[in-house]
């Protein structure tokens, strides 16, 4: 019996070449392209019939990794929180947060916002996606929503910084965020780099005032 860590072969269908897998476990593969289903149609589109189809994994495999499509649901959300994670530490690196004056988690996210402003989010869509799922489904906990909670928590905590006006920050970025995810065009892209470098500005008074 094949182990569930193991590379699977693919189920090849007639007029359609099989997936290269690329080395990947068949769990990663069915995770990929159910997070291109959902950025591109939202979680409606998401079965486990369609999944065989597009993957050409038999659906009894896909079965044997998410025995529900509540699992799958929810092993998007933690993947998506530790992408999260990630790019949160690849940003407070480049920017050496320890010689920052404010507070870490604040200069952090305002670095993340000026990068995401300057890409095109194709993604984007995904995020509110699978966060709508979850409202839909009774899970215990959001690891999103977690993930987000714990770093709010930090901030309420930090002596970096007056919290109560670091809190007001993230919440203006996650503000600016939410504005392009949804693509609201409120503002320009320089209009937002303005905004961002402005709430540094708000901080650093802040910190020169004490």
């Amino acid at each position: 019996m094949t182990k569930t860590s193991e590379i699977l072969p693919i189920k090849k269908k007639v007029g359609r070449p099989a997936k290269n897998l690329n080395g990947k476990t068949v769990r990663q593969i069915v995770l990929d392209e159910a997070r291109k289903l959902v950025s591109q149609h939202g979680t409606d589109s998401l079965s486990f019939d369609r999944l065989s189809k597009e993957t050409g994994i038999a659906k009894g495999t896909i079965l044997y990794q998410f025995k529900r499509k509540e699992d799958l649901l929810l092993a998007l959300l933690q993947a998506h929180a530790s992408e999260l994670e990630a790019k949160f530490k690849t940003v407070e690196k480049k920017i050496d947060t320890k010689s920052s004056e404010i507070d870490p988690i604040c200069a952090t996210f305002i670095e993340w916002g000026k990068e995401f402003v300057n890409r095109q989010p194709k993604e984007s869509t995904f995020g509110l996606a699978i966060q709508a799922a979850f409202s839909e489904t009774k899970f215990p906990e959001n690891p999103i929503n977690g993930w987000f909670r714990e770093i709010f928590q930090k901030v309420l905590l930090s002596k970096d910084s007056d919290p109560e006006k670091a809190i007001i920050c993230l919440l203006a970025i996650q503000g600016l965020f939410f504005m392009d995810f949804l693509q609201m065009d409120a503002l320009s892209k320089e209009q937002t780099l303005t905004v961002l470098d402005n709430l540094r500005k708000f901080l650093t008074d802040d910190n020169k005032a004490n």
